[in-house]
């Protein structure tokens, strides 16, 4: 008999959720009408992953406050209903990557990875082979895979704000309002419900690699940063933070031996299956490509304050190398503090860097500071005088959504992005700033030299 609470929830969790897989299955089985999207059809699945998050909230809040624990199941219901809501919508990425893809798979079954047209990785098209198996519409399955991503990114940044909490006034109150703002913030809604993107999971696989490098687990993180990697390149606006990792001694040099290994197992089931080498390792090379006759895609970058005319060769090298010393600034930073940085220090550097790299660099896309924001929420329930960083991280952000959604831009329309790039440009300096200020106000009080270190004692006389 179970008397541990925590248990009893799992248990009917798991109950519920097999429920819902048989009903999914009869779905299936029976000769039933379809709808176009898929909605009615996958309900179960979306019912199940609802109930698997509040089983996860309650076990996190329920010991801590039980109304805080009911609060957060209404917050839950909300946000599965706006994205089921959303989810028939259908996006002109849908319509003309995601939904060939799956109908490639569908008329050449495994032979569509060795003829394949899609310039996404390999585990993503292992995703849509699958679902091009099922007799289901392939819209809600492409944005259930990515809704699940949300919930992973929901509670890992619960996780990472109870980390700097341990001491608040009402228990259960941050990780609560961390559930809040994951799960309901706009361009988290709109990239995996409306637009059925998948930034979701590389997201929350980043976040999960930055708690458990603050948790002391470094395999676990740098095998969460190579699955987020294989998932999207985005991942290389936070894998430069590693470099910091390595010099506050969290992690070894040969855990960059998981890197490598991960990439070469997520590939193998392509190559098996007729996918060439340079298909495989080479699909974001290929992006890069593509991408970079362009200075700026609709995103909120440096490159939105520049009227057309500008030079494109000579302002993209001079992107890429000003990026590149931007890294190597907070790189050198880090280093003359590596003997004294804490938690909060890791936050604010992983931010800065998903933050100023993609504001820095040419050729940038509308979707590309999702973890800006990602980190922007994180350090915002670790020092929440913050709050203005993740605020502008959204404005910032959503222009770029609204720009590809209504053809039209959101702030003043004859600046284009002039003004969303100027309020992304002023909450990554505000939040450099904030991080250099904090240092010094730290190294006063610690009696800290401008090397990061404390000065020896004078010898008694």
């Amino acid at each position: 008999m179970l008397k541990n609470r925590p248990e009893r929830i799992v248990l009917a969790a798991a109950g519920i959720s097999l429920a819902c897989i048989i009903v999914f299955a009869l779905i299936l089985a029976l000769p039933l009408q379809r709808s176009v999207s898929g909605r009615a059809e996958t309900l179960p699945l979306f019912i199940a992953l609802f109930v698997w998050m509040c089983a996860f909230a309650a076990r996190r809040l329920m010991p801590k406050s039980r109304k805080f624990a009911l609060a957060a199941a209404g917050v839950l219901a909300l946000g599965m209903a706006v994205r089921l809501y959303l989810l028939p919508e259908v996006s002109h990425d849908y319509t003309t990557f995601l939904e060939n893809w799956v109908q490639q798979f569908r008329d050449q079954g495994l032979d569509g990875f060795r003829n394949t047209t899609a310039n996404y990785n390999a585990p993503y098209l292992y995703f849509l082979y699958a679902i091009s198996k099922l007799p289901v519409g392939d819209l809600a399955l492409i944005k259930l895979f990515s809704v699940a991503g949300d919930a992973v990114l929901v509670f890992a940044g619960m996780r990472l704000a109870a980390r700097g909490a341990q001491t608040e006034t009402v228990p259960g109150r941050t990780e609560f309002f961390a559930l809040c703002a994951f799960w309901l913030m706009p361009t988290f809604l709109l990239n995996s419900a409306w637009w059925a993107q998948c930034d979701s999971l590389y997201g929350a696989l980043c976040l999960l690699s930055l708690l458990y490098m603050l948790e002391n687990r470094p395999v676990a993180s740098v095998l969460a940063a190579s699955l987020a990697f294989a998932f999207k390149l985005q991942t290389i606006f936070f894998l430069p933070v590693f470099v910091i990792f390595l010099m506050a001694r969290k992690v070894k040099l040969v855990h960059a031996l998981i890197f490598p290994g991960v990439m070469l197992i997520t590939a193998a089931p392509a190559l098996i299956f007729g996918m060439t080498a340079d298909q495989t390792f080479g699909v974001y090379f290929g992006q890069i490509g593509i991408y970079s006759h362009g200075l700026n895609w609709n995103s909120s970058s440096a490159y939105g304050l520049l009227p057309d005319g500008f030079p494109h060769d000579p302002i993209f090298a001079i992107g890429i190398v000003a990026a590149a010393l931007f890294m190597a600034l907070l790189w050198f930073l880090a280093y003359r503090r590596r003997k004294i940085l804490d938690e909060g220090d890791f936050i604010y550097l992983a931010l800065l860097m998903c933050y100023g790299i993609p504001w820095l660099l040419p050729g940038m896309h509308d979707r590309y500071f999702y973890l800006a924001e990602v980190m922007a929420l994180t350090l915002m329930f670790r020092k929440p005088k913050r709050w203005f960083v993740a605020l502008l991280a959204l404005i910032g952000s959503y222009s770029g959504y609204h720009a590809y959604k209504y053809l039209r831009y959101l702030m003043f329309p004859r600046l284009r992005m002039a003004v969303p790039s100027a309020i992304m440009g002023l909450g990554f300096v505000l939040a450099f700033a904030a991080l250099l200020l904090d240092w010094r106000k730290r190294g006063k009080d610690a009696g800290i030299t401008h090397a990061g270190v404390k000065p020896a004692a004078s010898p008694r006389k």
